[in-house]
């Protein structure tokens, strides 16, 4: 292809008016020229592809953009002192201070949710929630730091157990890990399985149910 390619084009009982285009050289160089009748020639710049209509320092004009001028593009990062999202029952460590962020149990504060706790300077705990219940709905959550993980929630006949623990962080050597999910949590109680039993009455039961609690994220 020609590096110029020049073509003139007329109305009808009119002078031809030149339009000239002028492929670039490389990219980023383009620069077209274009009349209209009764009008000045106008110019417009297009910068380099991945720059076209977007100036990501400022929101100063750009040439050859049709609004003029583009909001900046804002890149939220830690090192860059932007809102960082924290997360409910994030571990705070100071020295061997060790405190967490406001979080939730089906809506439920734990009790000694501002307390301060005491860790060492090496070794591993268990940042652990101790969840109480009754018939099914819970009535009282705290925060617990322990030299062992907590057990699994068990099952229970009737009704989900009345005291169960949530392993929330572990921290080892000063340094927290997280292991839930970023956000408050909820526990529904649900039907695990059932165990057929003697009937006693022709209205009774022919089973016992039993049941446990399911973590999700609030």
């Amino acid at each position: 292809m020609p590096s110029n390619f020049n073509s003139n084009f007329g109305g009808v009982g009119q002078e031809p008016n030149p339009h000239a285009i002028q492929i670039p050289k490389k990219q980023g160089d383009f620069n077209a020229t274009f009349t209209g009748k009764g009008q000045d020639i106008s110019r417009h710049s297009i910068p380099p592809m991945g720059r076209i209509g977007a100036d990501l320092s400022n929101n100063t004009p750009i040439r050859g953009h049709p609004f003029g001028s583009v909001p900046t593009a804002q890149f939220v990062t830690p090192q860059g002192g932007g809102n960082v999202t924290v997360y409910p029952f994030t571990c705070r460590i100071s020295g061997t201070n060790l405190t967490l962020t406001p979080g939730t149990v089906n809506s439920l504060l734990p009790s000694n949710m501002t307390s301060t706790f005491v860790i060492p300077s090496t070794g591993t705990r268990y940042v652990n929630l101790v969840v109480y219940a009754s018939n099914a709905e819970i009535t009282n959550v705290s925060i617990s730091v322990d030299y062992s993980p907590p057990p699994a929630i068990s099952v229970s006949l009737g009704q989900p157990p009345t005291t169960f623990y949530i392993n929330i962080a572990v921290i080892i050597d000063k340094t927290a890990y997280r292991t839930i999910g970023g956000g408050s949590l909820t526990a529904t109680s649900y039907e695990v399985y059932r165990l057929a039993k003697s009937l006693t009455s022709p209205d009774s039961i022919p089973y016992d149910s039993y049941y446990s609690w399911r973590l999700g994220l609030a």
